[in-house]
């Protein structure tokens, strides 16, 4: 019988969604043999199988990055482990190395990299949402200003404020309530406005 196209486009999502389910598990296979390497105490080895997590698996790029900087330490290259910290760190202000296999000195290590990036990076997330605000698009600066938020209060647990930082503060603690009362308005008015139809 002849196959239809609609059964055809089927054939080729079914496939691709298995070449896909395939290769996230073969990344996620390769990830765990290179914490296993870590976890030996084969450093070399684990930052070898590190780089090619990063390179064939860009989705697991920031968890090979966290054992990167574990393996960098325990080989005793700080700096070079800072700085992969530093790039973790900067991509997800909120990340946390694996409980499992940090260390208090690695925990340390983060935490100090947080305290020195935090208020440059808080700025930067505010102007980014100033802009938008600027613009007159509150509700899209809402993301970035609960982002600044939980940095702010990160801020705080580490003992990195100072007056700007708690000036900020207040000024996104005013901008969330606008942005709250902006939105409450526009549901009120469009619930009014269907009510009156």
């Amino acid at each position: 019988r002849l196959i239809s196209r609609d059964d055809r486009m089927k054939s080729a999502v079914f496939v691709l969604g298995t070449l896909l389910i395939a290769a996230t598990a073969a990344s996620q296979d390769a990830l765990s043999a290179a914490k296993d390497l870590y976890a030996s105490a084969a450093y070399e080895d684990a930052l070898v199988a590190l780089t090619r997590v990063k390179e064939t698996a860009p989705e697991l790029a920031q968890e090979a990055d966290e054992y990167r900087a574990f393996s960098l330490f325990a080989l005793g290259r700080t700096s070079e482990a800072e700085a992969v910290v530093e790039s973790v760190v900067r991509k997800d202000p909120f990340a946390v190395p694996d409980s499992r296999d940090a260390s208090p000195r690695i925990n340390e290590m983060f935490g100090q990299v947080r305290k020195r990036l935090l208020p440059d990076m808080i700025r930067d997330e505010y102007k980014s949402a100033r802009a938008t605000l600027d613009k007159g698009q509150i509700p899209a600066a809402v993301p970035s200003l609960n982002k600044v938020k939980r940095m702010l209060d990160q801020a705080k647990s580490l003992g990195v404020m100072d007056q700007t930082l708690n000036d900020l503060d207040v000024l996104v603690g005013g901008f969330l309530d606008l942005a709250k009362s902006t939105a409450e308005l526009a549901s009120a008015e469009a619930a009014a406005a269907k009510a009156a139809a």
